[in-house]
């Protein structure tokens, strides 16, 4: 059985994805254009509509597909900041790096791998998109911030922002916990209005609807990143943007199957190609690393269970585009609410992991504490396969893993020693 099927509850929980997703779209904007690439807002908006519509058809899940933030950061940073590279070259090596994700990802047997692993770090690969969640909503309101000591600690409490989350917070608790339809839409709704009141953001027109840049269409210059000898850039990318698709997908559909939507972590394969295909044709429009990303599980707390919430939460993203001007100044804060319920709602798998067995417990604790400290799955699956491979075969339980666990172990060490 596939669940019931319910139009209202497929409409709110599309409603809540959009909610969610749209102000870290312009942050993830706003990255793009400090890195030099121009106007990038109206490619954002659209490649995300287009990839949430496709990616909800296909798998018929309620799934978002927008750039992730970890990747557009490397994007960013690392090639175009550090490295000095040409916003057109960075984006010629992401094409090459996710070019070589989707050829991995079209390697049949896929699905036989991820049932191979042992069903405790399945179950932390779900935890750990909870803590992801959780984590970076606790950023974002900044009730947690990084001291001058390098550790984290409590921000300002009493700011404007942060009651305005706690606020938030207490509406989506209070609403889940009676059951109300909506009640992630309800949350974020409070928090925009505290926003509003505090004088937080405005609400008028700041200028006209964006257009799609002409320059960003096939602007990625693989000839000259190949004459800049970025093939090792490119093989760390390949190895971020499939693992990076491999995390927030296995965390997603193993939560999806402890609610007994039955038929759906077979879809494992399809929906790892498809996701490393998303990230090859956002580049096409001068955007880095699309994927589906994490967020997708707050439509899933909302009672989504089909693809007609993506399919909805697609839609109000191209009725967005003229709605940008009224949106200036968006905080992106006002979302983190949702952010909240959907890690929690998917930290509930953790409950069935069993810490006790070395072989498994380690390996999975590795996954969840490397992943919440890097907040990447790539960072902790590069210690959580290697970790499942070496002590399965250390304590002679090797039987039951997949031979390309170790291929797999051998990349993710090669990525954590070059990256």
């Amino acid at each position: 059985m596939r669940g019931n099927f319910r139009w209202d509850q497929e409409v709110l929980a599309g409603v809540a994805l959009f909610l969610e997703i749209f102000p870290l779209l312009f942050v993830i904007a706003g990255l793009l254009e400090g890195a030099g690439v121009p106007s990038p807002l109206f490619a954002v908006i659209l490649v995300s509509a287009f990839g949430t519509l496709c990616f909800s058809l296909v798998m018929d899940l309620p799934f978002v597909v927008i750039p992730g933030l970890n990747l557009v950061m490397f994007y960013a940073f690392a090639l175009c900041g550090e490295l000095r590279l040409p916003w057109k070259v960075a984006l010629g090596t992401f094409f090459l790096g996710s070019l070589v994700a989707f050829l991995a990802a079209s390697v049949p047997g896929w699905n036989r791998f991820f049932h191979r692993l042992s069903p405790n770090f399945r179950f932390a690969l779900s935890g750990s998109l909870g803590l992801l969640l959780l984590f970076r909503g606790l950023l974002e309101s900044r009730i947690l911030v990084l001291q001058e000591s390098g550790w984290f600690g409590f921000g300002d409490l009493t700011h404007p922002r942060v009651l305005a989350v706690f606020l938030g917070l207490f509406v989506v608790s209070v609403g889940y916990g009676i059951r109300l339809k909506g009640a992630t839409c309800f949350g974020v709704l409070a928090t925009l209005g505290f926003s509003l009141w505090r004088d937080l953001w405005s609400f008028g027109m700041g200028g006209n609807p964006p257009t799609l840049s002409p320059s960003l269409l096939f602007a990625l210059d693989v000839p000259r990143a190949l004459q800049y000898g970025t093939v090792g850039l490119a093989g760390v990318v390949s190895v971020f943007v499939f693992f990076e698709t491999f995390g927030s997908l296995g965390g997603y559909l193993m939560r999806l199957s402890t609610l007994g939507v039955q038929g759906n972590v077979t879809r494992f394969s399809r929906g790892l190609l498809l996701g490393t295909l998303m990230a090859v044709f956002g580049l096409l429009f001068g955007v880095p690393g699309l994927f589906p990303a994490p967020e997708s599980v707050i439509g899933m707390a909302e009672r989504g269970r089909r693809g007609l919430a993506g399919v909805v939460c697609g839609v109000f993203l191209l009725l967005s585009l003229f709605a940008v001007p009224y949106c200036s100044g968006l905080p992106s804060f006002f979302a983190v609410p949702a952010l909240f319920l959907g890690g929690i709602f998917a930290l509930e798998p953790l409950s069935r992991v069993d810490f006790v067995d070395a072989s498994e417990g380690i390996p999975a604790a590795l996954l969840l504490g490397m992943t919440l400290g890097t907040l990447s799955f790539a960072g902790g699956m590069a210690f959580g396969i290697p970790g499942l491979a070496l002590l399965g075969l250390s304590l002679k339980r090797g039987r039951g893993i997949h031979p390309a666990a170790y291929l797999l172990s051998a990349v993710l060490l090669w990525w954590l020693l070059v990256r």
